[in-house]
């Protein structure tokens, strides 16, 4: 199995790209990829679910009043963009690439940004309040 993570990282990987998604979150999801490119999963279908699960690591970080939690939000926040690496992977690996795909992808990034935002306005607010 290591040998066709190894082979689907380099064959999906991107020719310039940041160090961070080079050794870290495109190896995490060239890990996820082999598995679900053998499933009937679309590249969309895989952006749709990093936002709902980026959604569930913002609420934690919103809403949870204790440090202890805020590591297990930063980990679905970080599990939200290894997936979000899975889907641009998945769309290579597949031949699914498509303008339609990468407006998409950029969409649910933009309503990331502004989910990432609000919970972190509630969390100072929540906390200006005492209630953490």
């Amino acid at each position: 199995m290591l040998a066709e993570v190894v082979d689907a990282y380099r064959r999906t990987k991107k020719p310039r790209d940041i160090l961070w998604n080079r050794f870290v979150a495109r190896p995490i999801a060239a890990a996820l990829l082999v598995p679900l490119a053998r499933t009937r999963v679309t590249p969309n279908q895989v952006t749709f679910a990093t936002l709902v699960v980026f959604v569930a690591g913002a609420a934690m970080l919103a809403l949870c009043p204790t440090r202890g939690p805020l590591v297990g939000a930063v980990a679905i926040l970080e599990l939200s963009y290894v997936l979000d690496c899975v889907d641009g992977q998945l769309a290579r690996w597949k031949g699914m690439s498509s303008p339609v795909g990468a407006h998409l992808d950029f969409l649910m990034d933009e309503i990331k940004a502004f989910v990432l935002v609000a919970a972190v306005a509630l969390r100072l607010w929540r906390v200006a309040r005492g209630d953490h």
